[in-house]
């Protein structure tokens, strides 16, 4: 009876236990996971795979946390905002299995890490105050760094555990002595392949060890501290492990202690500063808000008129949020614990500025767009200006609402909106109002290069303007599309829905045009000339070492008028001439008006994938000569 309860006794003070052993396996792969899909191929290549990366963790968290419920008896646990920080994990994390631009991968990545952390800090009931607010600085502190750092060895404890005196870590043992013997038996296999024998009877291991296994290992070894702070992070929640290294009592005593500068002098502090921005925008009214009127003042382009004032902005907006934090944090309070009124009117005068140049700075950019169309980054900062905007709107609601949680609304606006922007494939629509505008007479020309630094989202529409009746564009959409579908194809979990949607689309209409005049896997040339020579006409030719010239495209206007300087000529390749056998080569012939002509050296078509650019010296300029298609 004295030994079974000895027994529970220990089994109840054990500082590890069967969760703690599964999750640290986990932790393990998860880690792994983790590093090898932002390390094989950056945000480009994060897809499927991150999003079912994201689900299984959050899952596994849960079911951690529950498994757990003894030692976070007793904490309180805003369950309704639990719920909603996961669901706002979730969502992030399937933003990699739909939208396909490689910023917001990678913002949604970062959004994603950050909100991870402070949600298991919450989930298990280590938040002091029962909301996201003033003390989010501190709360992150403790839960990104101090908690995690704390148990940060505790991986090795969990895997390896001791219950008593008996050894119960079996396999624990076990993975390590495997795991110890990886190096070893790699590098005594190498070394047997040596034997023609052992080589052929082990020739598929062997390539797969040379290939994959070696990446895949250093990956796994870097991955270790990554293990280690995914463990810890949760087993220090857990056990509450320095959770209280910062108190409420701590926090409140801070600000009492640095709540020193009068009300009065902080407003005679910013009062010159508040009429400065007065007088500057009463003195610039017509020009900076002539944009609602869609009037473009005087001695302005439409790019330098949206440009004005736009980085003054960025600045004027920090220093009004110093200012207001700075407001809040030492300006000293009523006796009942309320913002002076005095400091809250002059917060919210900077604030109500602020949102009186963005949204003028938003209208700007808005004639910009009109005027050169969508890329974006012209519509990515307009939406980041909106929610600049919003926050200061926040900013004067807290000056009079003192229960009004600025900073809580502010993180769930912000990462709602970048859902919003994420999930509406901004790539695919950005293209879209393109394409429309110019076809409709909006815009006067149509950017292709621009459209081609879009994701996959703006395939479709690329292919819509490949058939195009204007050659130009069709020519440089067409040349878009060959170097995608020249691209390596994604695996389905580095791949997503928009991609794999977008090549569906690529490929249905490559076999559509195959065959045709007009094959997207042609080898298509701009040739340019950049130079002040006048120039009668070029001459591509596709040649061999020992055969010579095998073909040639000869390019001279039906009038006999030159090529003056920048104009461009569209020069094709058939693919069913071109061979990459060694020796194949190109090489651009240009002949001026006055008889002379000049060559470029050789170009094969292995170097041309790489350098886009060769140039033929003529007198003391250059033509261009631009491989457009591969």
């Amino acid at each position: 009876m004295t030994d079974m309860t000895e027994s529970a006794e220990v089994k109840k003070n054990a500082p590890y236990d069967g969760s703690d052993l599964l999750y640290g396996i986990l932790s393990i792969v998860f880690g792994f996971l983790f590093l090898k899909g932002i390390t094989s191929g950056g945000a480009e290549n994060l897809g499927v795979g991150m999003t079912l990366l994201t689900v299984f963790y959050v899952i596994s968290v849960f079911i951690y946390r529950t498994l757990s419920r003894g030692d976070a008896s007793g904490r309180r646990v805003s369950w309704g905002e639990t719920v909603l920080f996961a669901a706002m994990i979730l969502l992030l994390g399937g933003t990699y299995a739909f939208t396909t631009g490689v910023g917001m991968k990678a913002t949604s990545l970062i959004l994603e890490v950050v909100l991870i952390l402070y949600w298991v800090f919450v989930l298990f009931g280590n938040r002091k105050e029962n909301r996201l607010d003033g003390a989010a600085f501190a709360d992150s502190l403790t839960a990104f760094l101090i908690m995690p750092f704390a148990s940060f060895l505790t991986l090795f404890g969990a895997l390896f555990r001791k219950r008593g005196k008996r050894n119960s870590g079996t396999l624990g043992s076990v993975l390590l002595g495997l795991a110890i013997a990886i190096i070893p038996t790699t590098v005594v296999f190498l070394l047997l392949s040596g034997d023609l024998l052992f080589k052929n009877v082990t020739k598929f291991l062997n390539e797969f060890l040379r290939e994959y296994f070696i990446i895949d290992l250093v990956t796994f070894i870097a991955s270790i501290p990554v293990s280690m702070y995914l463990f810890a992070l949760l087993y220090s929640n857990r056990k509450g492990r320095y959770a209280d290294i910062i108190t409420p009592e701590d926090r409140r005593k801070a600000s009492e202690a640095v709540r020193i500068v009068n009300p009065v002098i902080a407003c005679s502090a910013t009062a010159p500063v508040i009429v400065l921005y007065l007088v500057y925008l009463g003195l610039h009214v017509g020009h900076y808000f002539s944009a609602f009127s869609k009037y473009l003042p005087a001695d302005y382009t439409a790019a330098e008129y949206a440009r004005s004032g736009f980085f003054e902005l960025c600045v004027v907006a920090m220093i009004n949020l110093v200012f207001i934090g700075a407001g809040a944090l030492f300006v000293r309070r009523n006796e009942d614990g309320k913002t002076p009124l005095s400091w809250a009117l002059c917060a919210s005068l900077l604030s109500l500025l602020t949102i009186g140049l963005v949204a003028s700075a938003i209208s700007k950019m808005a004639l910009y767009i009109g005027i050169y169309g969508m890329t974006y980054l012209r519509v990515s900062t307009t939406w980041f200006m909106l929610f600049v905007g919003i926050v200061f709107l926040y900013i004067i609601i807290r000056q009079f609402a003192q229960r009004f949680n600025v900073i809580g609304f502010t993180v769930v606006t912000g990462i709602l909106m970048f859902l919003v922007f994420s999930y509406s494939s901004p790539d695919a629509w950005i293209a879209k109002y393109n394409i429309d505008a110019w076809r409709s007479g909006k815009l006067d020309s149509i950017d292709v290069a621009a459209l081609d630094k879009l994701s996959d989202g703006a395939t479709p529409y690329l292919i819509d303007l490949a058939q195009d009746e204007d050659e130009k564009v069709s020519a440089e959409a067409t040349a878009a599309l060959s170097r995608r579908l020249a691209n390596e194809e994604k695996s389905f979990l580095s791949g997503n829905v928009g991609y794999f949607y977008a090549e569906s689309k690529l490929k249905a209409y490559a076999e559509k045009v195959a065959g045709t005049d007009k094959d997207i896997r042609d080898v298509r040339f701009i040739v340019r000339n950049d130079s002040d020579e006048v120039i009668r006409s070029f001459n591509v030719l596709y040649a061999s070492y020992d055969k010579g010239v095998l073909s040639s495209v000869a390019c001279e206007k039906a009038d006999g008028s030159p090529y003056e300087k920048g104009e461009s000529v569209y020069i094709s390749f058939p693919s069913s001439e071109i061979r990459e056998d060694e020796g194949y080569h190109f090489e651009l012939e240009v002949y001026t008006m006055d008889g002379r002509s000049f060559s470029t050296g050789w170009i094969y078509l292995d170097e041309l994938r790489y350098s886009l650019m060769s140039y033929s010296v003529i007198g003391d300029s250059e033509v261009g000569f631009s491989l457009i298609v591969d």
